[in-house]
Order: structure tokens, then C-alpha cells, then sequence
């Protein structure tokens, strides 16, 4: 079963950090580290019924931007998700 999202939070399946570069160099965890964004982008994957005082600012699927340290990671299904509180997302993609 599942884990869902109570209360504010939003659960987010972040996108995959790139491991190779356009001309075929593999990066090494600690230049992936030092050349990612403060920020990182995901998928909603579901959103709490508190979450923004329950209106409807983001619905499942829809692609976001948060903190690059927001949130609790864990694992499902062999896929990482982050719980993040409503206030960590920064940006909508529309």
C-alpha cells in the first residue's frame, strides 16, 4: 500500500539527476552534488487536503521546483519520493 500525503504536505517523485554529460563523461556523485541547483524539479504525485489552506494552487502531475534540501526523502517501490510541506515549493511549470 501507498504511502499518501496528510495534513499540507504534497508527495513528489524529483526528476533523476543527470550521471552522464552531452559529450559522454560520467559524473562523479561529488560533481553531481557541487553542479546541481539550489533548487530541484519533480511531479506531483499527490497532494494533501490541507495543503495551501485547501485550495487548489497543484494537482498530481503537475511539475513543480522546491528546495533542493526540502523535504523528507524515502523510498517506495525502488523509487525515491520526497514529502515536502506545502511552503518548500517554489514554482509551478504552466
Amino acid at each position: 500500500m501507498p504511502f499518501v500525503p496528510v495534513l499540507y504536505r504534497l508527495k513528489v517523485l524529483p526528476d533523476a539527476i543527470e550521471e552522464v554529460t552531452a559529450g559522454g563523461i560520467i559524473l562523479s556523485a561529488v560533481t553531481k552534488e557541487r553542479d546541481q541547483a539550489a533548487t530541484v524539479t519533480g511531479t506531483v504525485v499527490a497532494v494533501g487536503p490541507s495543503a495551501f489552506e485547501g485550495s487548489q494552487v497543484v494537482s498530481e502531475g503537475d511539475r513543480i521546483l522546491f528546495a533542493k534540501y526540502g523535504g523528507l526523502v524515502f523510498r517506495e517501490n525502488d523509487k525515491e519520493y520526497r514529502f515536502l510541506n506545502d511552503e518548500d515549493l517554489v514554482a509551478i511549470e504552466r
